[in-house]
Parts: C-alpha cells; structure tokens; sequence
C-alpha cells in the first residue's frame, strides 16, 4: 500500500482499510504493507481523521514508519495517528519499529467501535507524548485478543493539559487498557 512515501495535510484517512469497500482488505492471503511511510502535519480541522483508519482487514503489517504532529487544531477534539475500529474484523495487524511523536490523541487505538479486534501485535514502536500531555501511546478499548504490546518505548505522557489544546481530557497514562478489552498481554516495555 505504501513505500516510503511522505504524506502531510490530510483531512480524509490517508490509508482507510475496509472489506467492505474492498474484498481484498479481508483477505488473509493478502499482506497489506504500510513500509518506511511518514504521515506528519495533519490537517487542522475537526473533521481530521488517523492518518490509518482499519474499519475491517485481515493480515496487515505497519513497519519503520513515522507519525508526527497530528492534531486537529479544535480544543477538545484530538485525532489519532492509527484508528483499528473493532465494529468490523481486523484479524493480523502488526505495527512494529515505527515511531509516534506529537500525536494529540491517541498513537493506536483499538476497538472504540467494538470488539472484533484479533491478533494485534505492538513491538518495538518509540512513543513520544506532545508537550501538552496528548492522550495515550496505545488505548486497547475493547478487543477479542490476543493483543501483545510488546518492546516498546512510551515517555512524556501526563494529563492533558486542558481544554484549550486538541486533545480529550486523558488522565496521561501511556499504555491503557480497558476492562472491556480480552487476553491481552503487555511485556518488556
């Protein structure tokens, strides 16, 4: 899907991963790869999206990339830098040795739409919280798991530092698990 491509200024998902749009997002047979990739700058608006939205995919790898500086600009209102929905199956998605900086909401997030989130792996990422305290390097919402966060490097994160700056009110804890989240492991980091 992408080779180290730069991409700056979007408002749409720059990468939105959805079976239902195209079958071949749902097919494990298939690797999407999302390689050496940088996302920076997003658009400052309150219809800003995640520089990756996954609605529903099977067997996607997201690696060595960099996402820096997202934010929508709107008090209140943060945007993360990869959105993995859960209302439809994402089933194999691994982000690894990427690096996440400035992000105003979360660096990943996962099942805020439901629960069928699978085999997500986390290794080796570096997370950097913005200087007003953003929100979370990683939020596990609700999942099916297993999800190993694994080997990664998370710093910076403390509560948001209030209404006046893009992001939602987070208590600042960099790796957040919810109780409605299942099998979930969370090593070396």
């Amino acid at each position: 899907l992408c080779d180290g491509q730069t991409y700056t200024g979007w408002t749409k998902a720059v990468y939105k991963l959805d079976s239902s749009k195209d079958p071949r997002m749902g097919d494990p047979a298939i690797r999407k790869v999302i390689r050496g990739c940088t996302f920076t700058g997003s658009a400052r608006s309150a219809d800003t999206q995640p520089a990756i939205l996954i609605v529903a995919a099977r067997n996607v790898l997201i690696t060595g990339s960099t996402f820096r500086d997202i934010h929508t600009g709107v008090p209140g209102n943060g945007v993360h830098a990869i959105a993995i929905k859960g209302a439809g199956v994402a089933d194999g998605v691994t982000i690894e040795a990427s690096t996440f900086a400035d992000i105003a909401a979360d660096g990943v997030q996962a099942g805020d739409s439901g629960p069928n989130v699978a085999n997500l792996f986390l290794y080796r990422n570096s997370f950097t919280a913005p200087d007003t305290g953003g929100e979370n390097a990683v939020d596990i919402k609700g999942t099916l798991g297993p999800t190993l966060i694994s080997g990664n490097d998370v710093s910076g994160y403390r509560p948001c530092a209030g209404p006046i700056h893009a992001c939602s009110g987070s208590q600042g804890a960099g790796i957040v698990i919810h109780e409605a989240a299942d099998n979930i492991w969370v090593v070396n980091n």
